[in-house]
């Protein structure tokens, strides 16, 4: 491992650790609710803080893992993150399906049908549900990118050989 990765793993590391240990603090000492104003005062950089550091702390962990299986001559990208990768599109997939088969949405007190329906779903389901409160489309397109640059490096590495 490198002197700046170990360096990175460490500053990222804290800033995880740093967040986990607030929320419990916060949820289970101090009794606040998870609520919209949870993230008042402490808890706002240290949310961000954790945001930044769990994809970059994902990322070198690849990176070293990658690097590894590359300099002990294996096929740096194994099938099993190509599966990994392949299975990050279930939740597009999913919410397409979902999209297109509800045929209505409904907000407040207004109806929509067609079209209208499909965009909505997929906004409100897609961009807001799943990207804010469940931050599931986040993590699958960081997955993504960092499969396809990765693949594309051990590729270029692999062709000098």
């Amino acid at each position: 491992m490198k002197k700046k990765e170990k360096t990175m793993l460490c500053i990222f590391g804290c800033g995880i650790i740093a967040f986990i240990v607030n929320l419990i603090i916060e949820v289970f000492v101090m009794g606040d609710e998870l609520d919209y104003q949870f993230f008042d005062g402490i808890t706002f950089p240290l949310g961000i803080f954790f945001a930044i550091s769990f994809p970059g702390s994902a990322a070198i962990i690849t990176r070293i893992w990658l690097r590894k299986r590359f300099e002990s001559g294996k096929r740096p990208i194994s099938n099993a993150y190509t599966a990994t990768f392949l299975l990050s599109f279930i939740p597009f997939i999913y919410l397409i399906i979902y999209s297109v088969t509800d045929g209505e949405f409904t907000f407040m007190y207004s109806t929509v049908y067609g079209i209208e329906a499909f965009w909505s779903n997929l906004w409100w389901y897609g961009i807001l549900v799943w990207s804010l409160v469940f931050p599931a489309f986040p993590a699958v397109v960081f997955w993504q990118i960092l499969y396809l640059v990765n693949r594309k490096k051990y590729r270029k590495l692999s062709s000098e050989k």
